[in-house]
């Protein structure tokens, strides 16, 4: 844990993926695309009306020059008249197109939100547990999780604003070229330099951002550590106040140094540009008034052109401004793209562990258990992606149905790691898992799900009512049938904590959105009730009485004796009261299984077992 993670020197790279040409243009493709699936008539409206809106000041601009033109000599009232009614329907269609494409831009952004957000739960359903385990892979998801539908939607818009600034800035410079041709001479070396440097500033900042999300993430942790209800007592009798204080604003304030570094930047080019500009056109203005005073040039022109290099300015503003956000935008839409491209399968090039196989390779001795067991571990060897050693090197372990099978070891000696491999969260890189005879990585999440309940040390704790917790563990079956829920409750020992609560099993839970935050313990059983909602021939059970008392964790093995009856079960546990109820104990010792066998043979045996069994009763 560091004091700052943030130095600003390098931006982190995004899934391999180049920030080029080819990435900004798939991003374009994606954007529009994506877009046109959603609404096809809304993707049109967010495109045509901005470019449409941008030819309206040069409408504006030769209508009122005509206008003054027409005062200026002998007046034609009805010609007058015409022009009047004229700048009137420009002026309401542009009163009009205005809220219009404000209607059109906030529900082209939140219908693609809805879509772009649950296409990419789809894919983070389906990918590698491992993406989520790696920093940067992690940065990046939850980059792509902000805003999804503002960054693609925002690639349109913006860019439909730039194209409708850079028609209002070409018409308006070629009418004013009109009256003074220098301006054309003049405006385009000072102007395409700026829009270039924004271009690149902006890419810049989208880089700078990527690495202070970390810093951010580490503030985020300081400041969840005095908050959270959870971690306040020990935060607070270890006074880690001062010192979690200062880790937030030495985060935060290297972000806000190099972010304030890059807005000054930002800054003094646009005063610089904006002085450039501003020069050149009164420069342009005074050659037109001094036209004006020889009779060369109308009074209608020096008023248009007094009044279009306003709004070229502005005009110009808005261009550099719409297309840092286009570039912005575009980043973040490769992001998502990045995400949504990504294989299922995590592969880490640093890794030297990966070994390949054929399924000849993957036999390993039977032990003396049917090899039609549901559960069969051969000769598995896994090594975390980054990591030099294995966690498990070449495991085997089989379960028969009706067989419980204890699983103890040190810290570290890989019990949780082969509980990942067994439910697919990871996959071996030697070796197999079968369930029921097939290979976990030939299975999809729905296949091994129907093969393996389980409950992990990190328990999920889900916002919603106590029926809709339960029910969750086979949410297709239960979620709308409340007495199967009920029946689940008195099995699984749950009915007893319903009935306490203010509303029974309708009592909502949770601290975000419930009236009953429930303890540990209270949690952890529910997370057992889910386990066992479904029949599942595999049961895989990872310190599933670790917040429990002594009495309700009787009381739970009393129900889980009956209940897991058939099945085969492994069970994770560093209580020995509890390892004494399975029919065989594999005991791991770094990646490798040192012993097996029944609780009485292992404490006979004098090993590794018997060792720490010693020292967990010397430590009452």
């Amino acid at each position: 844990m560091r004091s700052t993670e943030f130095t600003g020197t390098h931006a982190v790279a995004a899934f391999d993926a180049s920030e080029g040409r080819g990435s900004i243009k798939n991003a374009f493709r994606f954007a529009f695309a994506t877009s046109w699936r959603t609404s096809r008539w809304g993707t049109i409206g967010v495109l045509f009306l901005p470019v449409l809106a941008g030819l309206f000041p040069l409408f504006v601009a030769v209508v009122l020059r005509e206008l003054i033109n027409e005062l200026d000599g002998v007046a034609d009232r009805s010609r007058l008249a015409v022009l009047v009614v004229l700048s009137f329907v420009i002026a309401y269609l542009l009163s009009f197109i205005t809220p219009l494409r404000r209607v059109l831009d906030l529900t082209n952004d939140e219908r693609l939100e809805q879509a772009l957000r649950v296409k990419l739960l789809e894919k983070t359903d389906a990918i590698d547990f491992a993406y989520f385990e790696q920093p940067k892979a992690r940065d990046r998801i939850d980059e792509a999780f902000e805003r999804p539908g503002s960054a693609v939607a925002g690639v349109l818009t913006h860019s439909a604003t730039a194209v409708s600034a850079t028609t209002t800035v070409a018409s308006l410079v070629v009418l004013l070229g009109s009256i003074d041709p220098w301006l054309l001479v003049l405006l385009p070396p000072v102007g395409i330099p700026y829009i270039a440097h924004r271009w690149w500033l902006t890419k810049v900042r989208f880089s700078r951002m990527r690495t202070q999300r970390r810093a951010q993430r580490w503030a985020t942790h300081f400041t969840e550590a005095l908050i959270d209800e959870r971690r306040l007592p020990e935060s607070r009798l270890l006074n880690l106040g001062p010192l979690f204080r200062q880790r937030v604003d030495d985060n935060l304030g290297a972000v806000v140094r190099e972010s304030r570094a890059m807005f000054v930047r930002e800054l003094v080019a646009s005063l610089v540009f904006g002085a450039l500009v501003l020069v050149i056109i009164y420069l342009s203005l005074w050659r037109v008034v001094g036209q004006a005073a020889s009779d060369l040039v109308t009074l209608g022109d020096v008023a248009i052109f007094a009044g279009a290099v306003g709004a070229v300015r502005t005009a110009i503003d808005q261009l550099v401004l719409a297309i840092g956000r286009v570039r912005w935008d575009l980043l973040g839409t490769v992001t998502i793209g990045a995400v949504l491209g990504l294989t299922d399968t995590y592969q880490d090039p640093d890794s030297s562990a990966l070994v390949h196989q054929t399924e000849d390779m993957q036999t390993a001795p039977s032990n003396g258990y049917p090899s039609d067991a549901p559960l069969q571990v051969e000769n598995v060897t896994f090594t975390y992606p980054g990591a030099q050693d294995p966690a498990l090197h070449g495991v085997n372990l089989t379960i028969a149905a009706g067989e419980v099978v204890g699983l103890v070891g040190a810290n570290g000696s890989g019990k949780t790691t082969l509980a990942k491999l067994i439910t697919g969260l990871y996959r071996p890189q030697q070796g197999q898992v079968r369930l029921n005879g097939r290979p976990t990585t030939t299975l999809d999440r729905v296949a091994l799900r129907n093969e393996v309940a389980c409950v992990f040390q990190q328990y999920g704790a889900y916002e919603g009512t106590a029926a809709e917790n339960l029910a969750l563990g086979d949410w297709e079956r239960l979620i709308e049938d409340r007495a199967a829920i009920e029946q689940l409750a008195a099995q699984v020992g749950v009915d007893a904590i319903a009935d306490k609560l203010p509303s029974g099993l309708d009592t909502a839970l949770g601290k975000a959105f419930g009236e009953v935050q429930l303890s540990g313990g209270q949690e952890q059983r529910f997370a057992i009730g889910r386990a066992f909602a479904r029949v599942a021939p595999i049961m895989l059970l990872d310190e599933p009485t670790a917040n429990l008392d002594a009495d309700t964790e009787y009381e739970v093995f009393q129900d889980f004796t009956a209940l897991a009856q058939g099945r085969a079960t492994l069970l994770i546990s560093h209580r020995f009261s509890t390892l004494a109820l399975a029919d065989r104990i594999v005991v791991l010792d770094d990646g490798r299984i040192a012993e097996q066998g029944s609780h009485e043979d292992l404490l006979r045996h004098e090993g590794l077992y018997r060792r720490m069994y010693d020292r967990a009763r010397r430590s009452r």
